[in-house]
């Protein structure tokens, strides 16, 4: 690559010519907000610094959401015995510590539906970094995810065989895979029959899910026939509630999650109920990898895996054609 001249990295990075060299050859007097920011400007342009060494630490960009929780962790432990640094860290509760880990880091693992703005900054803290991008969508350098579109029409096949023509779907809409599950299904229910009735029910994330579903029976009295629940972790409690009013699942609505309970470290519900799946070793195992066998950061193209789901029928939709 074309080297640039020290002046124009120095300005850069806000310091003299003088503090460049003394990051470079490790010398003290530099503080480690300067040093941090001088070798970030450094490396951006292929330059290392004396005695720098290509770094095999892993940083995991974790939230707190126990079904990614769960593989993030799970990823974890399949590296742990490699020559790799895992470091944990969680960007929406110390963002300042999160980026200067990431400048630290060969390859950081966004297990934290990363928005757009977030994996720049990743980008800008280091833009030697491979970014693997774990169910956030499409972003990063390797994105990996369940075929999420795939996922909406099979749970819209499954009622539709089933009869029914009258169905809820209940989610959040502030994470893509909840959208694309929720638009595939609507397409696909609409494409089998123009004349169902899909409705759409939000939830918004931070509303106790039980709360969530007493208010939804309390206002509605005419319930559709079918429940889909591209958020699989409100699925989770709505057995609870149906048998809290006295509704029986399949009897008086049929019912499809996504995800299985146990996967997110849930309690499984008082009836297993049908849901669409992924395989998360298959996840973990594609992170894994992605890692050992890392893409040219220089690309500029996001390669995306897509798993494919499928469907676990535990009997919680009625047939109703008869």
């Amino acid at each position: 690559m074309n080297r640039v001249h020290f002046h124009n990295i120095a300005d850069e990075a806000g310091v003299s010519v003088r503090t460049l060299y003394r990051v470079m050859n490790n010398q003290g007097a530099v503080s480690s907000a300067t040093r941090r920011k001088v070798v970030t400007a450094l490396n951006r342009y292929g330059y290392l610094c004396s005695g720098q060494k290509e770094s095999q630490t892993i940083l995991f960009d974790i939230i707190r959401s126990s079904f990614i929780e769960r593989v993030g962790i799970l990823l974890m432990q399949r590296l742990s015995l490699r020559d790799f640094r895992c470091v944990l860290s969680n960007h929406t509760e110390q963002k300042e510590r999160f980026l200067d880990a990431v400048s630290q880091a060969a390859v950081v693992v966004m297990c934290s539906f990363p928005t757009e703005t977030l994996l720049q900054e990743v980008r800008a803290a280091n833009p030697a970094c491979t970014i693997v991008n774990i169910l956030g969508g499409v972003g990063g350098d390797v994105a990996i995810d369940s075929e999420d579109y795939q996922g909406g029409q099979l749970a819209a096949r499954h009622l539709f065989a089933n009869g029914h023509r009258h169905v809820g779907v209940f989610s959040s809409l502030d994470q893509p895979n909840h959208v694309e599950r929720y638009k595939s299904f609507l397409g696909q229910m609409l494409f089998l029959d123009p004349g169902c009735k899909v409705e759409f029910h939000e939830y918004f994330p931070g509303t106790d899910p039980g709360d969530f579903w007493m208010n939804y029976f309390r206002a509605h009295k005419q319930l559709p026939t079918g429940f889909f629940c591209p958020l699989g972790g409100i699925a989770d409690y709505l057995p609870y509630c149906a048998e809290k009013l006295k509704l029986k699942i399949p009897d008086d609505f049929s019912l499809i999650g996504y995800n299985r309970p146990e996967e997110r470290n849930y309690v499984q519900p008082l009836q297993p109920f049908d849901s669409i799946v992924f395989d998360v070793e298959q996840l973990t195992a594609w992170g894994e990898y992605y890692i050992l066998n890392r893409p040219m950061v220089t690309n500029q193209a996001c390669i995306h895996t897509l798993l494919q789901p499928s469907l676990e029928i535990k009997g919680s939709v009625r047939n109703i054609n008869s």
